[in-house]
């Protein structure tokens, strides 16, 4: 939420979005300190928006890191049903043969999800991280067996999936914003140890 201060040297009204309300950017001149100091606690207390489909993202990251992670638990004890490439095996040959790969995506949607629930700025580039992750763990039982079948379109998809996903994250207006917003937030204040 935006926040109007009128600069009370030359009376212009300036929109600010972000801290720190430091000085008029009509003339320059430093805001005294009771005219700064409400113009920042209102900008501290606004609540940026989380744009809809991040929260999707955060919710749906968090669902999938559960149930990556909650498959790698049950596995030990053979409780489910376990393939790869429609072979069946046992909990613990699951574990064995794919249990690194589920940690890995498990652990990533798990931080992902995490990331955006506490509006952290690296959960951006863990976003983006995410896509040649998947096609290189997705495609690696092919690239043991020595078949292709199935690669072409599944990096035809990861690589469209992961330009939309850079478009949203690094060029949409209202992402980048809420992005931006926090990224501020994170940063040390000046003169901070």
């Amino acid at each position: 939420m935006p926040v109007v201060v009128l600069c009370p040297s030359c009376h212009a009204a300036a929109t600010h979005h972000l801290e720190p309300v430091t000085e008029c950017p009509r003339c320059h001149r430093a805001y005294p300190d009771e005219v700064r100091a409400p113009a920042e606690d209102a900008l501290r207390r606004a609540d940026v928006p989380k744009p809809p489909l991040l929260l999707l993202g955060q919710l749906g990251a968090s669902f999938g890191g559960f149930v990556f992670l909650s498959l790698l638990l049950l596995a030990p004890f053979d409780v489910g049903s376990f393939h790869i490439n429609g072979e069946q095996m046992s909990g613990p040959e699951f574990l064995v043969r794919a249990g690194w790969a589920f940690l890995l995506l498990g652990g990533m949607l798990a931080a992902i999800g995490f990331g955006l629930w506490r509006r952290r700025t690296w959960a951006r580039p863990l976003m983006m991280a995410y896509w040649p992750v998947s096609v290189v763990l997705a495609s690696a039982p092919s690239w043991s067996e020595g078949s292709t079948t199935g690669l072409t379109g599944l990096l035809a998809f990861s690589t469209i999936a992961a330009a939309v996903a850079w478009w949203y994250l690094y060029r949409k207006d209202n992402v980048v914003a809420w992005f931006q917003a926090f990224d501020r937030r994170e940063a040390p204040a000046p003169g901070a140890a």
